[in-house]
């Protein structure tokens, strides 16, 4: 129905001849601010009517209780709501501080205008840049994260990669754990993939997470399906501004309840099993030290009071810095150049077929190169993504506005060659050698964090991005495949470079300083790794070192950046996490203690050691299950002496409450009826899929 709608409508504006408002980079983008804007407001109010703060919790301030919390339900945090979830014995809440995206977010060839949009990004920006970012405003960069159900799933190129798997075998060395080989992790890898090719080290054709012409990001594919489960809580717009943590009957410290503002009532929802940070390799640090939780001198600088001393913590910040290189002109018309190809015709084969222009997400191909600063000629630490984009009309400021650049920054470069075909490259640094920090700028959670990846301080970085643009320049313009279509650099300098000469290395340096982009990968600020490493924040499980019952399960557990894009390894994280999270906590009611006595032997049985060592383990084993029988018996006595305090005490309540509520219904149902004339459907005649 939708779908002929739009149609109808296609047909009529072309045949008025009116222009199609998307070829023009201002009008795009502020069309798609709007329409972000609206949506956004409409989805806010729709989850204020349809999924409303309990009025036992806004009345009396009863405080829930869920088996497992998550915090941030973007691309690792939705995967998680989802197999938690699944076998129905555990209740979750997934705690989101966005919406649901929008049919903006699922169409490809929009991604780039899809950001720096504040109802569904974060709006980061860098610290001023001592080596980089000189193109921009103050040198700083923008980085978007994605405020939406999916995350950055929801926002990102749709870039799907493993990595090599060399990557992952450093994990194994700075955990010494090899449950995080790469051997070990290609199950979890392909529980979501629905197509498993090989890995080259050269040029391949990119793997996408579109599914027929659309976005599938983890909110499409693992939560959206499931929202109907009844012990799965989606709360939306819930921004959580704290971690609580207490001191259990041992001493030690324990994760309990998180504090979230949602609807501007600030609220506190506790767990019995775990909370799960899920929040990114910005927000979950945040989040952290607003709780105490990181190096204990910064904290008190800033007048947040220290629960516990963890140095990593916003540490190892590590990103995959990028460079637009190009444009390298073409003589026939093989790129996409909007202003030629984007016409009504595309728009209804993407209406109809979901393929077309608007099913393509601007990029082509990727490839991978070692230069003289990787280790092994067999591992690659640059990748390059093809970006076959004509110089349409709005080129420079289609990139001015994406990229955060000054304007007019690029306008004498690529303005004389408008309606060429023409191919730029995205060069990334895959395995960069420096590092930044993340930390925070005040005790206020509104203040965003002051982030520092300290592009280029190490020289070597330097050395390998001016390698991987000489190696463009000789592929382009030294191979028979890119001269049959006649590639060649445009002749021109980038502003502020114009003393170097043109394409001299010292011409490229000052290009790469100028035009310094994030690929959007920021990853490690919460560092997996061994007992020993004094900035490991948490261990091979992923739980958080010094405090029980708080997992992280997102980019910022990274021990070393993947040379790829890293959307595939944080929806790996979601689905390693899930099954040991499960198995440590599925011990039901029904279950005997002789059946639990059996596992843990059976387990301790097929362990290494012999003799005493065994004994030992097996005794460890069984005061492990003996405790958990002993909380999740606390924990039943808990509600049954719950339901007979209400049996005894709250019926009085409970209909105060009935009532309360059944006037409030009346009035909405007549005033809605007022409203419309009396032409509304009356809330009896809803049916339940117009909920």
């Amino acid at each position: 129905m939708a779908d002929n709608f739009v149609q109808v409508h296609l047909h009529l504006f072309n045949l008025l001849q009116l222009p199609l408002p998307l070829t023009s980079a201002g009008s795009l983008v502020f069309i798609i601010s709007v329409l972000t804007n609206i949506w956004s407001a409409s989805n806010m109010l729709e989850d204020l009517v349809l999924h409303p703060i309990p009025f036992s919790t806004l009345l009396f301030g009863e405080v829930p209780i869920y088996d497992f919390i998550i915090v941030g339900g973007g691309s690792a945090g939705c995967v998680m709501a989802n197999r938690l979830s699944e076998n129905g014995r555990f209740t979750v809440l997934l705690l989101e501080a966005g919406g649901d995206p929008s049919l903006l977010n699922s169409i490809p060839e929009l991604a780039p205008y899809n950001l720096h949009h504040p109802p569904t990004d974060w709006g980061y920006k860098t610290v001023p840049q001592d080596n980089a970012c000189l193109s921009m405003y103050n040198n700083q960069l923008a980085w978007p994260r994605g405020k939406i159900l999916g995350g950055c799933s929801s926002l990102n190129w749709m870039i799907y990669q493993r990595g090599n798997p060399k990557d992952y075998n450093e994990w194994v060395k700075a955990t010494g754990d090899d449950e995080w080989s790469y051997d070990n992790l290609l199950p979890f890898f392909k529980k979501s993939e629905t197509y498993h090719g090989s890995f080259p080290n050269r040029f391949y054709p990119m793997d996408v997470t579109i599914y027929q012409g659309h976005r599938e990001s983890t909110y499409r594919a693992f939560l959206h399906p499931i929202l109907g489960r009844e012990n799965l809580i989606v709360s939306r717009y819930s921004r959580v501004i704290k971690i609580n943590v207490d001191e259990d009957e041992n001493g030690s410290l324990h994760a309990g309840s998180v504090t979230y503002v949602k609807n501007d009532k600030t609220l506190t929802a506790k767990a019995r099993k775990e909370i799960i940070l899920s929040a990114g390799a910005i927000g979950t640090p945040h989040l952290l030290m607003l709780s105490g939780i990181g190096p204990s001198e910064h904290l008190a600088s800033v007048g947040v009071t220290p629960v516990l001393d963890l140095p990593g913590v916003g540490q190892n910040l590590q990103d995959h810095v990028l460079t637009l290189f190009g444009p390298f002109l073409l003589n026939e018309s093989i790129s996409f150049l909007t202003d030629r190809d984007l016409t009504y015709q595309s728009v209804l084969e993407y209406v109809k077929n979901g393929t077309g222009a608007f099913s393509f997400n601007q990029l082509a191909g990727v490839g991978y190169i070692a230069t003289t600063q990787s280790v092994d000629p067999n591992w690659p630490d640059i990748e390059f993504h093809q970006t076959p984009v004509g110089l349409r009309q709005s080129i420079a400021g289609d990139f001015t506005a994406v990229f955060g650049l000054k304007p007019s920054i690029l306008e004498a470069l690529l303005d004389p060659w408008i309606g060429h075909d023409a191919n730029f490259v995205m060069v990334d640094l895959g395995r960069p050698k420096s590092t930044g920090e993340i930390k925070l700028a005040s005790s206020d959670p509104a203040r965003i964090p002051l982030i520092d990846p300290k592009y280029y301080s190490h020289p070597g970085d330097m050395v390998a991005m001016k390698e991987a643009l000489q190696f463009l320049l000789e592929m382009y313009e030294g191979t028979d495949t890119w001269q049959k279509v006649g590639a060649k650099l445009a002749p021109g300098k980038l502003q502020g470079c114009e003393k170097f000469e043109w394409r001299s290395p010292d011409y490229l340096e000052c290009y790469i300083r100028h035009l310094t982009f994030t690929i959007y990968h920021p990853c490690g600020t919460c560092k997996m790794g061994k007992a020993e490493d004094p900035l490991a924040v948490v261990d091979t499980k992923l739980r958080v070192k010094g405090i029980n019952g708080l997992r992280i399960v997102d980019a910022s557990v990274i021990p070393i950046i993947t040379n790829a894009n890293i959307n595939a390894p944080v929806i790996l994280l979601g689905e390693k996490a899930s099954p040991p999270t499960l198995f440590s906590f599925i011990k039901t009611f029904n279950q005997s203690l002789i059946t639990g006595i059996f596992d843990v032997y059976s387990q301790t049985a097929m362990s290494k050691g012999s003799g005493s060592d065994n004994d030992a383990e097996l005794v460890h084993h069984l005061e492990a299950t003996v405790s958990s029988l002993r909380q999740e018996v606390k924990i039943l006595k808990e509600s049954i002496d719950k339901v007979d305090e209400a049996n005894r005490e709250g019926l009085w309540l409970c209909f105060i409450s009935i009532v309360v509520l059944a006037i409030m219904f009346a009035c909405t149902v007549f005033y809605v009826w007022y409203q419309t004339g009396g032409s509304a459907h009356l809330p009896w005649s809803w049916r339940k899929s117009e909920l």
